[in-house]
């Protein structure tokens, strides 16, 4: 049967937030979707692209909520004045820092946020002029929006005492590329005092690192939610949130970088979430719902052909999509969406309608929590009708709207 519909819902915030549910049509309010949304402009070049005769609507909706606490060893950093190793730094409680590292669009978000509690603008631009390594895409596009001077520099000799300029830089897909650059880079060096430079020679990153593995084994083994470490090793600071991607720490704790954890940000359910999916898969597969104080309840549709079939929807082959962006996300989606789907098993308005459900994922660790959830779904089927979930996951090869659309196309097209 010819596809003739095909939702996709992605399980993140909007380009633009007007509401927890943005569909991709224009209001005389919002601009045209075009001007903001990368994601669903890279879905329909990329249909066109492989003659997929469908027009993909796209939607967002973020299971969670990100929260930037106030009491982080980033902000409070911040707050403190100058960066660590910084020449005018009077405060030693947090180390030595030489850069960040940032793998998500929420670890700068949290940065920006700290920032905005320093008054000092000459501080706020001291800590602007930290080196940040960084994935391409969002994440990058998100640090050079907060104003970061020196992005992914290929070479720690940019990286002087008063934080000098570099003219290269690389680009990283994931954070497995990202990890293998920075063990590559001469890590800044501990000069002896006698170097005279304002900051002790902190930064003379024209060295080899020459810190002692228990520098490192110190500084790595700090658990970030606890009190700074003392080290006399540079570190790099990988800002995460509360759940943390483990590439990027194990690889450089087993070849000896001194770098510490901070935890900057926090993520939950969000409020709603469940009765807007809900509604969503409602509204997708073209049900009526009840929706009261008891509660959502799915009603049996009046406009139905002898047969039971929803006259708006009959001989109609329906493809829909969840993409999922975390972990955290997919699990928080997936008992939404088996409750929300329970009513068909024994609804008649779903007679003849034939609905294929799929998930989409960013990453490889995203798809095998999916794979797991699936591994568990049953599969929803009526006599005559079904509604079906499909073992193949599109996954994105990159953290880019393009490497998405590609991986869901293709999938189709297949």
């Amino acid at each position: 049967m010819e596809l003739k519909s095909c939702s996709i819902l992605l399980l993140k915030e909007p380009p633009t937030f007007t509401s927890p549910l943005h569909s991709q049509q224009p209001t005389p309010d919002t601009s045209a979707p075009h001007a903001t949304d990368t994601y669903s402009d890279a879905l329909h070049e990329a249909f066109s692209r492989h003659h997929l005769d469908v027009v993909p609507k796209v939607e967002y909706l973020p299971p969670m909520t990100t929260v930037f606490p106030k009491t982080t060893l980033l902000s409070r950093a911040i707050a403190a004045g100058y960066p660590p190793g910084h020449p005018q730094c009077k405060n030693s409680e947090f180390g030595n820092l030489w850069a960040f590292a940032v793998t998500s669009q929420n670890a700068v978000s949290a940065v920006e946020a700290a920032l905005q509690h320093q008054a000092n603008i000459a501080i706020r631009e001291a800590w602007l002029q930290i080196p940040i390594y960084c994935l391409t895409g969002a994440t990058f596009a998100s640090v050079k929006e907060v104003g970061f001077k020196i992005i992914n520099p290929s070479d720690t000799s940019d990286v002087s005492s008063t934080f000098g300029n570099s003219s290269s830089s690389p680009s990283f897909d994931n954070a497995a590329q990202l990890v293998d650059f920075l063990i590559s880079l001469k890590w800044p060096a501990i000069a002896n005092a006698s170097s005279g430079t304002a900051n002790g020679g902190l930064y003379s990153a024209r060295n080899e690192a020459v810190f002692t593995s228990e520098d490192a084994e110190r500084s790595v083994n700090q658990p970030a939610s606890t009190d700074p470490i003392s080290s006399s090793a540079p570190e790099l600071w990988f800002l995460t949130g509360e759940t943390r991607m483990k590439t990027l720490a194990e690889k450089l704790s087993i070849h000896r970088r001194a770098f510490r954890e901070v935890v900057v940000y926090e993520t939950g359910p969000r409020l709603g979430f469940e009765e807007e999916l809900s509604l969503w898969v409602a509204s997708t597969l073209d049900l009526h719902i009840e929706n009261n104080a008891a509660g959502l309840k799915l009603m049996e549709r009046q406009d139905v052909q002898p047969q039971g079939t929803p006259a708006a929807i009959m001989d109609k082959n329906t493809d829909v999509w969840l993409v999922g962006f975390s972990p955290k996300g997919v699990d928080l989606t997936v008992p939404v969406l088996r409750k929300s789907l329970e009513p068909c098993k024994s609804s008649t308005a779903f007679s003849t309608v034939s609905v294929r459900i799929h998930w989409g994922s960013i990453g490889p660790t995203t798809a095998a929590r999916i794979q797991e959830h699936l591994q568990a779904t049953t599969i929803i089927s009526k006599s005559g009708s079904k509604v079906t979930f499909s073992s193949n996951i599109a996954v994105a090869k990159a953290p880019k709207p393009a490497a998405l659309a590609e991986a869901i196309a293709s999938h189709l097209s297949s």
